[in-house]
């Protein structure tokens, strides 16, 4: 859509997550508000300072931004709610950039309780026409609520809801795929599933492989997000926080989604693909961790992005090449102790 731009802010990535999933079904222009300072790095002290922000008004010093919202007739606006509230980002934003006269369509993520976040979200828009919100709780934790609740709302903001959707197809997708295998799902029979012609695929995605693709790193990604809540703990050391993570995601990654979307091992012509969807998901993540081993004075790593690839892509291959050895018993507490030992060597 053309004339429709997607203004979201995102820091612990369930917004954009949803808004990621808005951009690709509505093919739209996007911006991401990004902050002009942040030299808090440690994730639990953004969010006091965003919970602060939030309690006393604060205004946060943005990035400069060249959109022009003039040239557009929708704008979507994604925010996270802290405190049943409007963040402070997006308060600023709008603050700044004033816009009469447009279709306003809102989403909001929230853990615990969405609050009155509509009610202030639809403040900031006076002489607008407010058409639609829709609330998302923890999105990276509910995959298929997203997809249901995506279709809804871009429904709503296309004017029409007879059109099979993005979502839906995925959906169907992923179900076609695990009961069948990516080897033996046909793209006839995802949207016979959805009583739909054919064609009706190829205006979302390119090929089935494409669609595999956003299956899996959706899946990916809440592992990613669940290894690092499971890790983030205080008595743990940035060494033992990254051990925790990679030793789950990359098991999940070569074990529970291989057996769960493969029946014969992953075919050759999607397996590059996958190595770099995993590698752009994750790279950021450990790269994350170990700057944070560097500023506890634990890790003493001067190039982390490059240690960060050669320990994640050296783990990965590994363990592709050795997927069949760790169901055998006590192969994977002696990958474990290996793993270990190269962790504490490379960064200590």
């Amino acid at each position: 859509m053309k004339n429709t731009i997607v203004i979201y802010y995102s820091l612990g990535g369930n917004t954009e997550f949803v808004a990621d999933s808005i951009i690709k079904e509505l093919k739209c222009d996007s911006h991401k508000i990004e902050l002009k300072k942040d030299s808090i790095k440690k994730p639990r002290s953004k969010y006091f300072l965003a919970g602060i922000q939030t309690m006393f008004n604060k205004n946060p010093e943005l990035s400069e931004s060249d959109v022009n919202l003039e040239n557009y007739e929708n704008i979507i606006v994604g925010a996270p709610v802290w405190s049943g509230s409007v963040v402070p980002p997006v308060r600023r934003f709008f603050e700044k950039e004033i816009v009469t006269g447009k279709n306003i369509y809102i989403f909001y993520c929230y853990i615990s309780d969405e609050g009155n976040a509509f009610t202030k979200l639809s403040e900031l828009f006076e002489g607008n026409s407010v058409k639609s919100h829709m609330g998302f709780k923890s999105p990276l934790k509910n995959g298929n609520e997203l997809s249901i609740k995506i279709g809804q709302f871009v429904g709503e903001i296309k004017g029409r809801n007879s059109k099979i959707s993005r979502e839906e197809i995925l959906r169907a997708g992923r179900e076609q795929i695990i009961k069948n295998g990516y080897e033996k799902t046909k793209v006839e029979e995802i949207m016979k599933s959805l009583d739909s012609a054919k064609g009706g695929f190829y205006y979302y995605f390119e090929s089935k492989k494409d669609l595999m693709l956003e299956v899996f790193g959706r899946d990916f990604r809440v592992c990613i997000n669940n290894a690092i809540a499971e890790n983030d703990v205080e008595d743990k050391s940035s060494a033992q926080k990254l051990e925790g993570v990679l030793s789950v995601v990359l098991g999940q990654s070569q074990g529970k989604y291989v057996d769960r979307y493969f029946r014969n091992g992953i075919p050759d012509e999607i397996h590059p693909s996958l190595d770099n969807l995993k590698n752009e998901l994750l790279l950021p993540v450990i790269v994350d961790l170990i700057e944070k081993g560097n500023d506890t004075g634990e890790f003493h790593v001067e190039n982390t992005k490059i240690v960060s690839d050669i320990i994640f892509r050296g783990i990965s291959s590994f363990i592709h090449d050795n997927y069949k050895k760790f169901s055998e018993e006590g192969y994977y507490a002696e990958v474990k102790n290996a793993f270990d030992e190269i962790i504490g060597k490379i960064l200590g």
